[in-house]
């Protein structure tokens, strides 16, 4: 019992949970544009473990909900834009005709964000959509500067389209639900 109360005090703790998003993102960004291989999907594995446990212990499933919605939204909004010819992904395997698979563990990586360091997004779509049409781009862009793919000059208006959609509504799913009120409530 002690322990899980500590547990509670760190998942309390809104600093705390800000640096380990924070830190968990950065080194799992790191590792799958560097290595671009397997390793991508270890290191994904590695910061949920925190994740779940102390960022987002109140909501699991949702935290779950918004993964799997970045990861699908994610990788279709890749593949499309990797079938267009506007980027091209280098290393790693491919998910069947889908982009590559360290593309979708970094999806999975950013859909982690919305409920610690991004989780001020979710009551602000606009701002939202901003951060994703800015840094989305410079993010792809330093990626490709460390060999993970090439862009075309087309790509960073492609990508701040994509990103300006895709992170409100990331943002949105992340949002806390409310539980259904029982039919003996309604009733009441």
């Amino acid at each position: 019992m002690r322990i899980r109360n500590q547990v509670r005090f760190s998942h309390g703790s809104g600093w705390a949970r800000t640096v380990i998003s924070l830190a968990a993102f950065n080194v799992v960004w790191i590792v799958c544009v560097v290595e671009r291989s397997g390793w991508g999907l270890f290191a994904v594995a590695w910061s949920l473990l925190p994740h779940f446990a102390l960022v987002a212990a109140d909501d699991r499933r949702g935290a779950a909900r918004v993964l799997v919605a970045a990861a699908v939204l994610g990788t279709a909004a890749d593949t499309v834009l990797e079938r267009a010819g506007v980027l091209r992904f280098e290393g790693g395997p491919r998910l069947g005709p889908l982009c590559r698979l360290w593309i979708t563990a970094l999806w999975i990586n950013f859909g982690a964000t919305f409920h610690c360091c991004l989780a001020w997004t979710r009551r602000r779509p606009a701002f939202a959509a901003l951060l994703g049409a800015v840094m989305a781009p410079l993010s792809y862009a330093l990626a490709a500067r460390m060999g993970a793919g090439d862009l075309e000059p087309r790509a960073l208006p492609a990508l701040a389209a994509a990103y300006a959609a895709l992170t409100p509504l990331l943002a949105v799913l992340a949002r806390p639900r409310t539980p259904s009120p029982s039919p003996r409530e309604c009733a009441a």
